[in-house]
């Protein structure tokens, strides 16, 4: 038992000791003071009452229950919630005391009274606890201290029911409530320890929000409980939480009843309170190992959500024993999982449920849920129980209900995970609405408003209704006497329009344009004049014509139009391309581009060796708009040029499956530069989802590339948001995601290998040293980054890109609601050690659930700087060789000249100053005077 609590104990952070103590002692001696209470009144009912009058009781104590929790509901919302439970501690034990005082005459009213006080003291004690305690931690630090707090119960139940063995055999029963009395006045002190924040580190709010303040003008009125049900009932989960305590209530009110009524038929009364206390000890002890090394180890396979499934299966199977064989044999059976699960496995996973609810509204519906679905449960077995009875019942169809009530209590918590699944992701995630608003129809008045407009004296306003005029296929209301507008760039947009629509009315104007100031307006009014009315003897006018521009547009319009051809053709493209300057190439260039022709493949081929970016820029234009496939080698070759990359692409994906066959034997080919394949990835995401899905998967696990197959990763995560339905090879993700996870925990392993071995020898840690535990760390962070990526590929309907960002989250809550998502939605085997990777444990303990993806290799520091040398990256393998040359590792020497050998550039400088060195023939290195980053 004890060696469970230490191996507990490292999981409570520095911060939480005190929490976590005080709760403890609370709860154990809470408890303790119950469990005596709770034999003492079973034994002296029974001894004086016949079993058949405890429906009766269990009627009355739902009534004493709300009597209480009204009560409650007076107390100033201003008061701590420690303080509180430590003044109805006092109650209790004063009330405790009472009981003792008057059971010196015993009477037939005060053994119904004394039944119902413990149920009353256990639901106002244990309510207000459980709301302290949940609204401190948060549902990671809950699932992770729960089965420790609950603990104390364990505990305190088993110290009460051994004092209560032990006195019964010395005392009367009713000396127990003495020592309850005594128990429950020591624990008051206790909640002075206990928590006094919040999970976000802010003390426990007394009223905020819409629903605390509706709830608090509707206090003590008749629209309370209304306002409180109707909280419960329009949330699908906490409905179902609400269902769930009322059936488990009613199922366990039967399982009660037949135990004590069997315990009643087969054991004499004098021997009635050391059974009761023997019986109440053996449970509780088994009640402490379920909560100790059970719970704990089903939280963490199964998730809280299944937990909470494990008493009513038991229970169901126990009923059936009932049913079939009957006595008190099976009847202790039966009561069996209830005492052993009900306060350990039972009670912690229901607690947790409320956790990832937000603090205002677990608050109002926690107690709501517990006294009225507990307590109502509880009068509703008991109207049960008097029908059955009434029926002419027994034993045996009483557990025939049981049975059904444990079956529909089984099934209700198969519902229950997906909705507590949706709890988290509502906390993570944020709706997002976009408004898409259709341009309307012009009307009269818009149409005026525009052509108004093309007066103004912003030339961007004129371009933009000039622009808007023609999207809506008005250019016809477009006079021609915007030509005459002072601005160029105006002028050529419109011949642009003009062209475009095919107008020739504006040739009369066009000719005074042909001799503008402006080149590029004469150039334009070439290209609009030779696309709606070709002339041959315009452009051969213009052929000499000084400016690049003009020129440009006069040789490529007359080889358009048959003007130039055959080697006269190529005489005049490779007179311009002989020019010794950027502006003729750029006016080529821009020519083609705005006239395309296969007949200029040869002449942007050339362009393309061009130094100047605006021409190469010009060049990739009029490949996209020629769209020859011998363009491609030229394509990818500009490629990893910034400025040129988004028109590269778009050109790319224009050349359909012959540019896409090209990217993937680009990605397959170790010859082709790793500048272009980097870039590969991002461009395939332009193409046809369903072809280049898989080109990119093809290459995910095989590249050799660690930056490569991040690009991939990135850009199959944009196909598969762009294009939900698209389907990707399941095993290759599921390969990739072990493969991947392998990969962070060797990081790991590596990293705290190092660490210990710099703290074992000091001499060790260097500047290089923390380097490298720095580049290991941020080798395991990239890899969990690419985890999750995968992960969102493989599981489409889950958001793990906002899994991923809650995790690193500043806010301690939002980084638990996080894991537990993740939790959920992940299953075996991958759970498991997927958490211990992004858990804030220990090294050595998150490295201990990284099976069956990885096993610790177990390497001494010699032999990380070892692997390291053999597989690290260029990197790594540099900083390693510095580390072994400053820590004079001479048993380096035969491996670095083994390395040495190979063809590696990047390495050759470093590992030959160090070869030297080890083998005698240079000083030592100056120490690195870099730090770590």
């Amino acid at each position: 038992m004890f060696h469970q609590l230490s191996r507990l104990r490292p999981d409570i952070r520095s911060a939480e000791r005190r929490d976590v103590l005080g709760a403890f002692l609370t709860l154990l001696g809470l408890m303790a003071g119950h469990a005596l209470m709770e034999t003492a009144r079973d034994a002296l009912f029974l001894a004086s009452l016949p079993a058949s009058r405890l429906p009766w009781v269990y009627l009355a104590i739902p009534a004493a229950v709300l009597v209480v929790d009204r009560a409650q509901r007076l107390v100033p919302a201003r008061l701590q919630e420690r303080n509180v439970l430590s003044a109805l501690l006092l109650v209790a034990a004063a009330g405790t005391l009472g009981f003792w005082v008057l059971l010196r005459s015993p009477r037939p009213w005060i053994l119904y009274a004394l039944y119902a006080w413990p149920g009353v003291v256990a639901t106002a004690l244990v309510v207000r606890f459980w709301t302290l305690v949940g609204s401190v931690f948060t549902v990671t630090q809950a699932k992770r201290l729960f089965p420790l707090i609950g603990a104390g119960s364990m505990l305190g139940a088993i110290a009460g029911a051994g004092l209560a063995r032990a006195l019964s055999t010395v005392v009367e029963p009713r000396m127990l409530l003495l020592a309850a009395a005594g128990i429950l006045l020591v624990t008051a002190g206790g909640p002075s320890l206990a928590p006094r924040t919040s999970a976000a580190g802010a003390a426990v709010p007394a009223s905020s929000g819409p629903a605390r303040r509706r709830l608090a003008a509707a206090r003590h009125g008749p629209r309370e409980a209304a306002l409180i049900g109707r909280m419960v009932w329009e949330r699908p989960y906490v409905r179902r939480v609400a269902l769930l305590v009322l059936l488990s209530s009613i199922t366990l009110t039967i399982v009660d009843y037949l135990f004590k009524s069997g315990v009643a038929r087969h054991v004499p009364a004098p021997q009635l309170s050391a059974f009761f206390s023997t019986t109440y000890l053996a449970l509780n002890l088994l009640s402490l190992g379920a909560q100790l090394v059970l719970l704990p180890w089903l939280v963490r396979t199964m998730g809280i959500n299944r937990v909470i499934a494990v008493l009513p299966l038991l229970l169901l199977l126990g009923a059936g024993a009932v049913a079939v064989v009957g006595g008190l044999v099976a009847v202790l059976a039966l009561k069996g999982p209830d005492g052993a699960l009900r306060h350990s496995l039972h009670r912690t996973s229901s607690e947790v449920l409320y956790v990832p609810l937000a603090f205002e509204l677990r608050t109002q519906i926690k107690g709501f849920i517990d006294v009225l679905g507990q307590r109502g449960g509880q009068a509703a077995a008991s109207l049960a129980i008097l029908a059955i009875a009434g029926a002419g019942g027994g034993e045996r169809a009483l557990a025939v209900a049981v049975v059904a009530l444990a079956a529909g209590w089984f099934l209700l918590t198969l519902t229950l995970r997906s909705h507590y699944i949706d709890v988290f992701r509502s906390t993570l995630q944020e709706k997002s609405f976009r408004m898409k608003m259709d341009f309307p129809q012009l009307d009269l008045n818009s149409l005026e408003t525009l052509i108004a407009t093309l007066n103004s004296r912003n030339d961007a306003e004129v371009i933009a209704a000039l622009e808007l005029l023609a999207e809506e296929g008005r250019t016809r209301l477009i006079p021609t006497l915007i030509l005459y507008h002072p601005s160029s760039e105006v002028v050529i947009h419109a011949l642009e329009i003009f062209a475009a629509a095919g107008r020739d009315d504006f040739v009369a104007i066009g000719g005074r344009l042909l001799h503008h100031d402006d080149p590029e307006v004469r150039a334009a009014t070439l290209r609009a004049w030779s696309a709606v009315k070709p002339d041959e003897s315009l452009l051969g006018a213009s052929y000499g014509d000084p400016s690049p521009a003009v020129r440009a547009t006069a040789i490529v319009g007359l080889i358009a139009l048959g003007g130039l051809a055959g080697e006269e053709a190529d005489e005049a493209i490779d007179a311009e391309l002989a020019r010794d300057d950027t502006e003729s190439h750029l006016a080529l260039a821009r020519a083609i581009h705005r006239q395309p022709a296969p007949l200029f493949e040869r002449a942007l081929l050339r362009l393309a060796e061009s130094p100047d970016r605006a021409v190469q820029l010009e060049v990739v234009w009029a490949m996209r708009a020629i769209g020859g496939h011998g363009f491609l080698p030229a394509l990818m070759k500009m490629l990893p040029q910034r400025r040129l990359r988004p028109a590269v692409r778009e050109t790319l994906a224009t050349l359909g499956d012959p540019a896409l066959a090209a990217l993937d034997s680009a990605l397959a080919d170790p010859a082709v530069p790793l500048p272009i394949q980097r870039h590969v990835p991002r461009t395939l995401c332009l193409f046809a989802p369903q072809a280049a899905g898989p080109v990119l998967l093809r290459h995910l696990l095989h590249h050799d590339d660690g930056v490569v197959r991040f690009k991939i990763l990135r850009a199959l995560g944009r196909l598969r948001r762009d294009h939900p339905m698209l389907d990707l090879d399941r095993h290759v993700l599921d390969d990739a995601i072990g493969q991947t996870l392998a990969g962070a925990f060797r990081a790991l392993d590596l990293r705290s290998t190092l660490a210990r071995g710099g703290a074992a020898l000091p001499v060790r840690v260097t500047p290089v040293h923390q380097l490298v535990l720095s580049m290991l760390k941020d080798k395991e962070e990239h890899a969990v980054d690419r985890l999750f990526r995968l992960l969102a590929l493989r599981h489409v309907a889950e958001d793990f890109h906002s899994i991923y960002a809650g995790l690193h989250s500043p806010n301690r809550a939002t980084r638990d609601d996080s894991r537990e998502l993740l939790e959920n939605l992940v299953q075996h085997p991958l759970r498991d050690p997927l958490l211990g990777l992004v858990d804030d444990a220990a090294d050595d303990a998150r490295l201990g659930r990284a099976r069956p993806y990885y096993t610790p290799a177990g390497l001494t520091y010699d032999g990380v700087l070892q692997w390291l040398l053999e597989n690290g990256s260029e990197s790594l393998r540099c900083m390693t060789v510095y580390h072994i040359e400053e820590l004079r590792l001479h048993g380096f020497l035969g491996q670095l000249q083994a390395v040495q050998a190979e063809p590696s550039s990047s390495l050759a400088g470093v590992i030959e100053r160090a070869v030297a060195f080890l083998a005698g023939t240079l000083p030592a290195r100056e120490q690195l005077s870099f730090e770590q980053p």
